[in-house]
């Protein structure tokens, strides 16, 4: 049920892409035509991914361009399920008092039954 949330929130068409979804990114550009802030997001699982340890959190064209490289990089490497795993090992889920709550910590074998 977790697997099944995640993508229908962060990126239903996480198995259909390379790393890089073309039809997201113009769904968000156009969502977000014409709008005052970013409303809509046009990055993938994988995106999400390598940004979070790597870049500072401006957003830039030079940095969404080298998202997307070492996303279409990792998905060469990795299997899609073991992408999630990771995901669902890093994923920002909030604060629980002063304590930021990163990743579910659920083992990779969970992830591939579920996906």
């Amino acid at each position: 049920m977790l697997v099944h949330a995640i993508l229908a929130i962060e990126d239903q068409r996480f198995f259909e892409h390379p790393g890089v979804d073309v039809l997201g990114i113009a769904r968000a550009l156009v969502r977000n035509a014409g709008e005052d802030r970013v409303g809509q997001g046009g990055s993938t699982i994988t995106q999400q991914l390598v940004k979070t340890p790597i870049f500072l959190p401006s957003e830039t064209f030079a940095r969404k361009y080298a998202e997307a490289m070492l996303a279409l990089a990792l998905e060469q490497r990795l299997s899609k399920q073991d992408i999630l795993a990771l995901y669902c090992n890093e994923i920002y889920l909030g604060q629980r008092g002063a304590v930021g709550v990163r990743g579910v910590r659920q083992r990779r074998a969970f992830i591939l039954e579920k996906s």
